[in-house]
């Protein structure tokens, strides 16, 4: 495969756990200086839900969100970027 492609798969996924990254932490700023009041909403605080339904019964709570759902994301986001350099770079796996 090559390098450009590995170097832009690699990216991808760093960003976008990058901007996850970023959103929570405003999200724990906020609540922070809401003295942990989760029943406050912010204004960026995204959509969450934990189906991909669109009702309003399936969207997390802000404890949830802050608490567990987003920080498991960033545990995969960050895991699939680390694996892909250690895969890619380091072991120098190839897909034909």
């Amino acid at each position: 495969m090559d390098t450009f492609f590995k170097v832009m798969v690699v990216m991808l996924f760093a960003i976008a756990a990058s901007i996850q990254l970023y959103q929570q932490i405003r999200e724990v700023l906020f609540y922070k200086k809401m003295n942990w009041d989760f029943d406050v909403d912010n204004e960026y605080s995204g959509t969450t839900f934990h189906t991909d339904g669109p009702h309003e019964d399936y969207k997390e709570s802000n404890r949830h969100r802050v608490l567990v759902g987003r920080p498991t994301t960033l545990a995969i986001f960050w895991a699939i970027v680390f694996a892909l350099i250690y895969g890619f770079f380091i072991l120098g796996v190839e897909f034909n």
